[in-house]
């Protein structure tokens, strides 16, 4: 990239500014690329970084510059109306903050629960299914119809319980990630 694509990408992402903005902008990177000289173009264009980062600083300072220019008694009255409008709902919005953060910790309390009950299931069907299998061989000897019953329960015990611990660490794995999204997505709206 040289100067003229910069200075043109440049000029193509402010589009949103006024006109006499941009020409500000413009002639403020023009005159600095003249500073620097055609030898250091290069190392200007890696100093200031991409076109669109430029650009969104300078909308940004645009913005601030065009709050603060407007901090006229009417925003002052408004900002007073806010107060008094949030000090009013402040009975209402607190208890229905308070219930909806109870909610996000009964819903995580209950999905929490749901996946401890079924690995907890999973290890109850191993360990029965290893305790019947114990006592199949030991009634090996003594009554073989009813220790290949046993042994046939106990192998169908265990593997159910080994395919429950499959899904476990999925959906152990979603869950712990989804909620992590989730209240990475609220504190973002709380900003």
């Amino acid at each position: 990239m040289n100067r003229h694509e910069f200075l043109a990408q440049l000029k193509n992402k402010l589009n949103s500014l006024p006109a006499e903005e941009i020409a500000n902008a413009l002639a403020y990177y023009d005159e600095y690329f003249n500073e620097a000289g055609p030898e250091n173009e290069q190392g200007v264009i890696a100093e200031l970084g991409s076109p669109s980062e430029v650009a969104s600083k300078i909308i940004g300072e645009f913005a601030i510059r065009n709050i603060n220019a407007k901090g006229t008694t009417k925003s002052g009255l408004s900002a007073i109306w806010i107060i008094v409008l949030g000090l009013f709902a402040s009975p209402i919005a607190l208890p229905l903050a308070i219930a909806a953060a109870a909610l996000v910790f009964a819903l995580v309390a209950v999905v929490f629960s749901v996946l401890v009950a079924v690995a907890a299931t999973a290890g109850a069907l191993i360990l029965s299914g290893i305790a019947l299998l114990v006592a199949s061989i030991l009634l090996l000897f003594s009554d073989f119809a009813t220790a290949i019953f046993f042994m046939g329960v106990a192998l169908l015990s265990g593997a159910c319980g080994l395919i429950l611990f499959i899904p476990i660490g999925y959906l152990s794995k979603t869950a712990i990630t989804g909620i992590a999204r989730g209240m990475a997505k609220i504190l973002r709206k709380g900003k």
